[in-house]
């Protein structure tokens, strides 16, 4: 890793956050590392060579060498025990297993790596291992009970041998350590028999579901840990992995990436440095690297984005390999194990959040089965007895788990659950889900996809969600399911099986459009006509406050890449404030960020009323007007824009929400001039929320419902509010935090709820004004009226009325929600608008719009395509950052 590159010299939280996680784990130190060695690394003698020579280089006497099994061995295994289990089936049948393949493996390595009278030693315990094998799979089938894990076991055990012998040759002191010394689990591993398998008897290598007892194999590490390093001479430990002992002594698999597990469990026991996953790839890509062209392995993740791809089902992390970590503060480097040290510094996972660059990986799952669940016996919150439907949806989670079925996407609301499983997991769901509640209304969908974005800034780089968003929309692909996963990644379920074309795309426009990347993937420029062929867009930015200067950040940082994907160039030629303006007809130089635009405004003799005499240079030009203002006067101003055929993106909702006579004469005035007019940010800032109902209607979908959240402060206050605190407590709280207006009651007013309302009922083309949404505000109206002083005065009585609305809705069972509705009924195959307003309700724990984290705004649209499962959008509806990169969205998609 190169902490020369401007993407670190300029990020320095970032810069600081690796060094401390490299000076930990490179330097010497009187903790060990755990370096473990995957079965792709040792599936030769050549190739444990090269890991000998790892060892060598990268290890310090006293560190933990973690091995799984080599190559192929433990599907050979898998062999013996399926044939086995066939023989059971068929009763009275003896069964011997045929075994050359492994002996012919193991002995064939063993001899070309090591001294003859070494190799013999070896080969003598494999020949009795082998023996033990059959003797296990060939007695009487009627009398015994085989424990499958006791035969899967040897790879590991034959690894360690191996490795070992390997390492003495070189000089090393070598300790080889079964790992069931000290990594004990918390349940013992129950055996099915045939009857319970049903049909199925194949044994799935990843059924075992074990839980870690801590405390028994913190105490047995340690045991074992004090001997081994009290020794005279420093030693190497080698480990087995995936295996360990059950609460009898009985030996468990610890199921699918178990050997990533056992490095990890260990490296808690220990307080490891460092650990080294070592595997036959360079680490992280930017995608596959074995599907697509142009990937490029990615230097740092966060620990975040590194459990958001384990959910994503990650063929390179798991969620339980990384939960030992959470806690401990060790950093993880995934390093390639056949390629030399010279530039194979791989991916290093941080255990803080990494943020730099928005997204660092594009995911997807194909041959995807989309499942949306009902339930029919579960009762309701307020009842005293039985099971809720959040219980239900734990319960099916357990047991998904249990048997290592992977879910991705999982959202649950009301009473329905959806998740994404595999095509060919479905039936074994459908089988839990009868267990569960065998009167459950069950709907699927199958031969679907999911593409996923991973990044933990994802909402700083709207250029980035810009580009997933409207490629997945070029494509003419139906999305049948959103997902926001906290720790850092934006999924879609997609109807297609294959969306391996569309990633390319994505991936293309997102990660080869870097200049600033060292990877060797081909740029848009080479493959296209150059940027500077391309039409300019001229952006003059109105408003320099918090957000117009997070936006122009945001563009001195992204620009070069947002031209490159755009089949237009924008150029910012002028940035006015309240008072002042800079124009340059030439395009502002932004490689100083915004010092030279501060000083530029402060020594600036123009002033605003000037600004349109400027713009006459650009008539030869088009010209893009960005209104981040909160004036009247500029919202004024779109008529004489729109003449001209400039576009507007206005982030300021006073222009949107004029008087519907006033409103439609622009939006015709705009399509009589070949203006664009986007203003995605005025509800819900960059959540997706217009574009979300602009696509159902355009697509013909009849919508019923909408319901949303719309206001962070009133999310934030009401979230809060528990009757305890004093509303008027609660509301200064809020108000220095700096969530609400100067005078808290423009928010309490629900005011701001119904120009954002007025905005969707205009997104779907209604025609309506303020005055048609019924608005009741928060507070009782009257409290609007006082004086700010007056109001300050009657703060008790406030408390006491706000104290009686929350009483009344816990009495029920409910909590307070101010919220927005449309509702819509069909007449003669029409959509008409029901009712439209704006007020506070009770509503249950289970409610979507209860069931979101403090100052979120939350949108619930019911239509004929997503009645029983309502299409949910839900994040930060508010703020600089999140604001500026919907703006840097909505400039995408102008340019195109």
């Amino acid at each position: 890793m190169n902490l020369a590159e401007p993407v670190f010299e300029q990020n320095q939280p970032l810069l600081k956050q690796i060094r401390q996680a490299e000076h930990k784990g490179e330097h010497k130190s009187s903790r060990p590392a755990v370096h473990k060695f995957g079965g792709s690394s040792l599936r030769s003698a050549s190739a444990i060579e090269k890991v000998a020579t790892i060892i060598e280089q990268n290890c310090q006497r006293n560190d933990l060498i973690i091995v799984s099994a080599m190559g192929d061995t433990t599907d050979l295994l898998f062999d013996l025990v399926n044939g086995y289990l066939r023989a059971e089936q068929n009763e009275g049948e003896t069964y011997t297993p045929d075994c050359t393949a492994i002996v012919d493996y193991q002995q064939g390595i063993i001899e070309q790596l090591l001294p003859e009278a070494t190799a013999a030693i070896l080969i003598d315990q494999l020949h009795s291992d082998i023996q033990r094998i059959v003797f296990l799979l060939s007695r009487t089938l009627a009398w015994q009970t085989l424990n499958q894990d006791d035969i899967i076991s040897f790879g590991e055990l034959w690894s360690t041998r191996v490795v070992s012998a390997a390492l003495n040759q070189r000089g090393f002191d070598c300790e080889r350590v079964d790992s069931r010394e000290f990594i004990h689990t918390a349940a013992q591993l129950v055996v099915e028999s045939v009857a319970q398998r049903q049909s199925e008897i194949s044994f799935d290598q990843d059924v075992t579901d074990c839980q870690i007892d801590w405390d028994k194999s913190q105490k047995a590490f340690e045991s074992w840990h004090n001997e081994f390093s009290d020794s005279i001479a420093p030693k190497l430990a080698v480990v087995s992995g995936y295996i360990a002992a059950d609460p009898q002594g009985n030996t468990v698999t610890l199921g699918r990436n178990g050997s990533d597990f056992s490095a990890t469990i260990i490296a808690k026991l220990c307080g490891a440095r460092m650990v080294y996953l070592w595997t036959d790839v360079n680490g992280v890509y930017s995608a596959d690297p074995n599907r697509f062209y142009h990937t490029k392995v990615l230097p740092v993740l966060g620990l975040n984005e590194a459990r958001a791809l384990a959910n994503l089902g990650s063929p390179v992390f798991h969620e339980k390999t990384l939960k030992p970590l959470q806690d401990a503060n060790i950093p993880i480097r995934i390093r390639n194990s056949q390629i030399s040290s010279q530039n194979n510094a791989g991916t290093l996972i941080l255990t803080q959040n990494a943020k730099w660059q928005g997204a660092k990986t594009i995911a997807d799952k194909q041959s995807v089965c989309l499942f949306a669940i009902k339930w029919q016996n579960a009762l309701s919150p307020s009842e005293l007895h039985g099971e809720s439907h959040s219980e239900l949806n734990e319960q099916l989670k357990a047991l998904l788990s249990r048997q290592q079925l992977s879910t991705w996407c999982w959202l649950e609301e009301d009473q329905t659950l959806q998740f994404c499983t595999s095509d060919t997991d479905q039936y074994k769901v459908e089988q839990l889900l009868s267990s569960v509640d065998s009167d459950c209304e069950v709907t699927k969908q199958t031969d679907l996809s999911i593409i996923s974005l991973v990044g933990s800034d994802l909402l700083q780089h709207g250029e980035h969600l810009a580009a997933y968003y409207s490629l997945i929309k070029q494509s003419g692909k139906e999305v049948l399911l959103h997902h926001y996963d906290t720790n850092g990644a934006i999924s879609a379920v997609i109807n297609t099986p294959d969306p391996g074309a569309l990633v390319a795309t994505i991936h293309q426009a997102i990660f080869n459009s870097n200049s600033n990347s060292n990877s060797n993937s081909q740029t848009r420029s080479e493959v296209e006509k150059s940027t500077t062929e391309s039409p300019v867009i001229s952006l003059v930015l109105l408003g320099y406050g918090n957000i117009g200067r997070k936006l122009t950040q945001i563009l001195s940082q992204q620009l070069d890449n947002i031209n490159r994907i755009s089949k237009s160039k924008l150029q910012l030629v002028a940035v006015a404030n309240s008072r002042h303006y800079t124009f340059n007809p030439q395009g502002i130089d932004l490689t100083a960020g915004v010092d030279d635009i501060d000083q530029a405004l402060a020594q600036s003799t123009l002033t605003t009323k000037d600004i349109e005499q400027s713009l006459v240079l650009l008539d030869d030009r088009r010209v893009a007007i960005v209104d981040v203002t909160a004036s009247p006067d500029v919202a004024s101003l779109y008529q004489g824009f729109f003449s001209k055929g400039r576009d507007v993106i206005s982030a300021c909702k006073l222009g949107i929400t004029l008087p519907s006579a006033e409103y439609q004469q622009l939006l015709q005035l705009a399509k009589d001039n070949n203006s664009t007019w986007l203003s995605n940010v005025t509800c819900g800032a960059g959540l997706p929320i217009q574009q979300s109902i602009s696509d159902l209607v355009l697509s013909g979908d009849k919508i019923s419902n909408i319901a949303g959240l719309f206001s962070g402060s009133l999310s934030w206050i009401l979230n809060r509010y528990d009757g305890k605190t004093s509303f008027s407590t609660v509301v200064a709280q809020a108000k220095a935090l700096g969530l609400t207006e100067p005078d808290p009651r423009d928010d309490l007013s629900g005011k701001d709820v119904q120009r954002k309302l007025l905005i969707i009922a205009r997104t779907m083309g209604l025609n309506l004004d303020l005055a048609d949404i019924a608005l009741t505000p928060l507070i009782p109206e009257h409290f609007l009226d006082l004086s700010v002083e007056a109001f300050a005065a009657s703060s008790e009585t406030l408390d006491r009325e706000m104290l009686q609305k929350w009483q009344a809705a816990d009495e029920q069972g409910l909590q307070l929600c101010y919220a927005g509705e449309l509702r819509f009924v069909q007449q003669q195959g029409q959509t008409q608008l029901l009712d439209a307003s704006v007020g506070i309700s009770f509503r249950g724990v289970s409610d979507p719009l209860i069931n979101v984290s403090a100052a979120d705004n939350i949108v619930v649209i019911r239509s004929q395509w997503h009645e029983a499962n309502p299409l949910i959008i839900r994040g930060p509806g508010a703020g600089v950052e999140v604001t500026a990169a919907g703006i840097v969205a909505d400039l995408i998609k102008l340019a195109g």
